[in-house]
């Protein structure tokens, strides 16, 4: 008997996966059921007609959205050039008009130097060795720690298995610096078949020019570029309908193109090499039979589906519903997490090439200036007289270092007037401080600021901190971003494992799964916790923890009365990433010293004691007053009785004489 199949992206054409990854496979009479579900592609049950109204009205719509941010695009190519991570040897001629042989093509590093900070302080902090995720129990429940130590423990294992992960998330970090965004991307691979989160680059999500958040975007638009083989397993898998099209034709992207010449790449030209760019729109859309109903009737309401688009043929290759099932309001699942650097105005963040792109091309130009001066000082360009009586005609003429040209004229006079040096102006230092004013003014914009230490350096630890809170003021800010869209990534992960609980173990071999017990406390631990980043959003970086810590072992050196001792080192190693930091502490002696837990717990105890004490002389003191509020009422009450007696006893007296 087959195993119970977990909902997967292989919920297609009646194609199941079970926990271990193997397909199960439905007898004939089931197929049809099996079809006809929520995840079912609707492409399949639309005329050709109607699969090619849709693609001939979104295309356009698509198109659109691509072309408002042309001028978007051409400053991203701009930044690979900025960068100036292609090796260049000295300008040649014929490169310009002002292009000189021999001058300098080297340009400032700032920019690169800023990103690559960036992504190594940020890449340490939220991929750290044991994993990047944490698992809270928000059940309340302290029985279930735990379950939710070794959810956490299987959920980092999960993504130190995916090949893909790491690198991914190191390139949407250096993306999200340099150009201000980087996108993560969340879904069910019907080929790896398990819950996969990949990052994608920001030329490759075309969102609609009048969004002012992915939420909240009329279309968001995945340009996936795929390659032949990769394409006919997703017809294989179900993933695409099993159609022809006509081969695909090479597109132009100036982005790419700029970053294959920096890489030194040149792309085949050859057909059967190229790719198949297809549009993955997620938009509302108004299908036909499957119209959104109100009463029985159509309303009208067009709802978020996934729409594939081979663009060469402009054929549709699936439409399948973008919402949980269980959803009445039918909302958009959320599908991608934009990773921010610096959000200003519109959808777009702003990186560090929009803060330094100026700069950079500043420092380019005074650096090439300095050494093209250094070169001509020792290698002085000149000027000669020609044979002939002509007069020079052409103005236009430049110089290279080392080099002569020949100018028209009189031959006839002594040496100094048929050759002579040209005149070329030293660099002054007002030049060079200029220089180093605007890279300092780059660095402490980018957050990068050098923090002068070091032997001989005597800094107070508090000093320091407050220099170290200044230099990160700006990645502080950063890194909480980045932070928040991290969790919203775990957030999305945790609702595709929610749907494929057996993706946790399936790379594991059998020897090392967890039993069946085990795995269902696992899944009910993954419904009743949160996923959190394992970092630390108030710690932009290792140096600024070890400063924290070291002000508080400082503290605990000058007030020992006031501090535990064993705590303040145990933490201070941690934060220097030393694991199990007990094992270096000597075992305190009965003399020396009492062991904290103990004391605590001494104390504790105490500290019930009086409690209870205080409690029982508050019950006995209360006990007290009561008892005495209840005699003085009842002497009140035997004095009203007295009175009333006598005043009876008075009138009967008097009744009596009367009579």
């Amino acid at each position: 008997m087959s195993p119970t199949p977990t909902q997967d992206a292989g919920f297609m054409d009646g194609v199941e996966y079970d926990e271990d990854g193997g397909i199960v496979f439905s007898l004939p009479e089931q197929q049809e059921t099996l079809e006809r579900n929520h995840h079912e592609n609707l492409a399949d049950f639309l005329d050709e007609s109607e699969l090619d109204a849709i693609s001939g009205e979104l295309i356009p719509l698509i198109e659109e959205d691509e072309q408002s941010r042309a001028e978007w695009l051409e400053h991203r190519a701009k930044g690979v050039e900025l960068l100036g991570l292609k090796v260049q040897e000295q300008m040649k001629s014929g490169n310009g008009a002002a292009s000189v042989d021999g001058l300098s093509a080297v340009r400032h590093p700032i920019l690169l130097d800023a990103c690559v900070h960036y992504q190594s302080t940020a890449t340490a902090e939220l991929l750290p060795a044991k994993g990047p995720v944490r698992v809270v129990n928000s059940s309340g429940d302290t029985a279930k720690d735990a379950i939710a130590v070794k959810l956490q423990r299987s959920l980092n294992a999960y993504l130190r298995s995916i090949p893909e992960y790491y690198p991914d998330t190191e390139r949407a970090i250096f993306q999200s610096g340099w150009s201000g965004a980087a996108f993560k991307k969340g879904y069910h691979c019907p080929l790896r078949r398990r819950p996969t989160v990949e990052s994608v680059d920001a030329k490759d999500l075309i969102i609609s020019d009048r969004a002012t958040c992915l939420e909240d975007a009329p279309r968001v638009t995945h340009l996936v570029d795929m390659d032949s083989a990769k394409f006919t397993r997703m017809k294989i898998a179900g993933a695409y309908r099993k159609i022809d099209l006509s081969m695909p034709v090479e597109k132009d992207d100036i982005v790419d193109e700029k970053i294959a010449d920096t890489q030194g790449v040149r792309p085949s030209s050859n057909p059967k090499s190229l790719s198949r760019p297809i549009y993955e729109c997620y938009c509302d859309w108004d299908i036909p039979g499957y119209e959104h109903l109100l009463d029985g009737e159509p309303s009208g309401l067009p709802l978020p589906y996934k729409i594939s688009i081979d663009v060469t043929s402009r054929k549709v290759l699936e439409i399948r519903r973008d919402w949980n099932e269980d959803d009445d309001t039918m909302m958009r699942r959320r599908t991608f997490v934009m990773y921010p650097f610096l959000p200003m105005f519109g959808l777009y963040p702003y990186g560090m090439l929009h803060l330094l792109g100026n700069t950079t091309s500043a420092l380019t130009t005074a650096w090439r200036m300095l050494l093209d001066s250094g070169l001509f000082a020792n290698f002085p360009g000149f000027a000669f007289l020609k044979n002939g009586s002509s007069r020079q005609q052409d103005p236009d003429f430049r110089v290279g270092p080392g080099q002569g040209v020949g100018i028209d004229g009189d031959p006839n006079g002594d040496i100094n007037k048929m050759i002579t040096g040209l005149p070329y102006k030293d660099v002054g230092t007002s030049t060079i401080g200029l220089v180093g004013n605007i890279e300092g003014a780059g660095r402490r914009l980018a957050g990068t600021t050098e923090i002068k230490v070091g032997e001989g350096r005597e800094i107070p630890v508090g000093t320091m901190a407050m220099a170290v809170e200044q230099a990160v003021t700006v990645l502080s800010a950063v890194h909480r971003r980045m932070h928040t869209a991290q969790r919203q990534e775990f957030e999305l992960l945790k609702e595709l494992l929610r749907e494929d609980p057996g993706a946790l173990w399936r790379h594991k071999s059998k020897d090392k799964q967890p039993s069946y017990s085990e795995k269902m406390l696992q899944q009910q631990m993954l419904e009743d916790s949160e996923l959190e980043p394992a970092a630390d959003p108030n710690m932009p970086s290792y140096l600024y923890r070890i400063i924290r810590a070291l002000t508080i072992k400082q503290f605990s050196d000058a007030h020992p009365d006031r501090y535990n001792g064993y705590a303040v080192d145990s933490y201070c190693l941690q934060q220097m990433g030393v694991d199990d930091p007990e094992r270096f502490f000597n075992p305190p002696s009965d003399e020396q010293q009492i062991n904290p837990v103990a004391v605590m717990a001494e104390v504790e105890h105490e500290k019930n004691v009086v409690k209870m004490k205080t409690e029982r002389e508050k019950e006995v003191t209360k006990r007290r007053d009561s008892a005495l509020r209840h005699q003085d009422k009842e002497a009140d009450r035997n004095s009203r009785e007295s009175i009333e007696a006598m005043k009876l006893m008075e009138r009967l007296a008097k009744d009596d004489q009367h009579s």
